[in-house]
């Protein structure tokens, strides 16, 4: 840091690939500062898998949801509760498997 303290780092892991992606270290001294450092290295390791995942549902229906004419736009409601459920449980995933060693 700016006045040379040393601050403590913890490496970045992807679990499903175990490449190592980055460092972080806590913003200060407390158990607090600490278990949000943690937290932001897993969301950090698993920001490629979720960016693909939300690229993907913004892609999915596009044609039917970009639209114009909202009269003529044709979606099964069925179909698209059984793909959001498929794809809600591998975001969630990929969440829970957001680890740090």
């Amino acid at each position: 840091m700016h006045d040379g303290t040393v601050l403590l780092t913890w490496g970045v892991q992807v679990s499903s690939t175990q490449q190592w992606v980055g460092k972080v270290h806590a913003v200060g001294p407390s158990l607090d500062e600490k278990a949000e450092a943690f937290a932001n290295a897993g969301l950090f390791a698993a920001s490629k898998e979720m960016a693909g995942l939300l690229m993907e549902a913004t892609q999915a229906w596009a044609a039917q949801f970009e639209e114009t004419d909202p009269d003529s736009v044709e979606i099964s409601g069925a179909d698209l509760l059984g793909w959001f459920a498929e794809w809600r449980l591998r975001a969630r995933k990929v969440l829970d498997l957001a680890v740090t060693p």
